[in-house]
């Protein structure tokens, strides 16, 4: 296991034929996910599998796993999450497209995994972290969380002037109601 401390390059000018496995580990102040609310609990562990064919065209597999801590999206508690990212990444040295690819550095003969593992780490985390699938969240009214106690909200009193829109989804209508006039 080697630790790199900036940069997850790979050269690729030293790869034998065949397959070469690689991990990694990192703090998440690496990849910038301790940002806004969010901090990294645990070591960015990556591991890479490099596939070299006789052509020297590089196929990678990546796999990389971090536990983060940000506010519920419901009730604003602390919310750990795993999160485990893949990707794989095709390189043909003998390609035109060589130059453009934004893996490559083109002085060193490199190909830098920095940005495609920050993004595949972001991608994956989720758009609205939960403490727990069944949390019930905060109170709209008074701010209560809900998973503690219920709230002493006294219960809203509806509005009349939304009946005729709470009619149409309560079924169809009864005696009481106004029916419609069938049409000739």
């Amino acid at each position: 296991m080697s630790r790199i401390d900036r940069d997850f390059r790979i050269r690729v000018g030293d790869l034998p034929v065949g397959r070469t496995s690689l991990r990694w580990t990192a703090t998440g102040e690496l990849f910038d996910l301790n940002c806004q609310d969010t901090r990294a609990e645990s070591p960015v562990e990556i591991q890479v599998d490099v596939d070299v064919d006789t052509h020297r065209r590089v196929r990678i597999a990546v796999l990389a796993a971090v536990e983060v801590e940000s506010p519920c999206a419901r009730c604003l508690e602390p919310a750990r999450t795993q999160i485990e990212a893949k990707t794989q990444l095709v390189f043909d040295p003998s390609s035109d497209a060589v130059a453009s690819n934004p893996v490559w550095v083109e002085e060193t003969g490199e190909l830098d995994l920095s940005s495609d593992l920050r993004e595949i780490l972001i991608i994956e985390y989720p758009a609205k972290p939960l403490c727990d699938p069944a949390c019930a969240g905060l109170c709209m009214r008074c701010g209560a969380n809900l998973n503690q106690s219920p709230c002493s909200c006294p219960e809203e009193r509806a509005d009349p002037r939304w009946s005729a829109l709470r009619s149409l989804s309560s079924g169809p209508p009864t005696s009481e109601q106004e029916q419609p006039e069938p049409e000739p």
